[in-house]
């Protein structure tokens, strides 16, 4: 990811009414420091969740609300343990990988399903989908967020969660 000279020169305030590179819970992205994602997230990602679209901020702010909106959608179905994860540090495929799992195979159909339509709403559609047919793993790939959807004991067996510990959970 490039920094972001938008979201830089940016007055926006975070839903804590701080500025976005001033606010006191100083959690930043671990390559671009000047951007603080408590506040920065919150912004995009509530004006999206309102159904807005999103025409200001750069790539980081777009990986964010992808992956909040991923993870939204997830727990609309009852997607067991959401979370995500910033692997950009870490990693050369993407930049956040989202984990959601469901018991059963239709429950897992339906919230990659649900993850689609909620992306699809901001206009941000998918580049590939792999594994829908099964159910047991679905990989939702949209370029700087990966969304995996997997059956739970898939997830328990492959523990992404172990295998990018280094990972910021966002």
């Amino acid at each position: 990811m490039r920094p972001n000279r938008v979201l830089q020169e940016c007055s926006w305030r975070g839903a804590c009414g701080h500025p976005l590179f001033s606010c006191p819970k100083k959690r930043t992205h671990p390559r671009h420091p000047h951007v603080t994602l408590a506040c920065a997230s919150e912004i995009c990602y509530s004006e999206a969740k309102a159904g807005n679209k999103i025409e200001r901020g750069g790539m980081l702010l777009e990986a964010i609300t992808k992956a909040l909106l991923a993870k939204d959608a997830g727990e609309d179905k009852k997607a067991l343990n959401p979370v995500a994860l910033d692997v950009s540090g870490i990693s050369r495929v993407t930049d956040i990988y989202v984990i959601l799992s469901g018991n059963t195979e239709i429950q897992v159909q339906a919230i990659a399903e649900a993850v689609k339509q909620k992306l699809e709403a901001q206009n941000v559609n998918y580049i590939r989908r792999e594994g829908y047919s099964e159910g047991r793993w679905v990989l939702l790939d949209y370029g700087d967020v990966v969304v995996h959807v997997m059956h739970r004991e898939e997830r328990e067996f492959y523990d992404l969660e172990r295998l990018w510990g280094d990972a910021v959970i966002i």
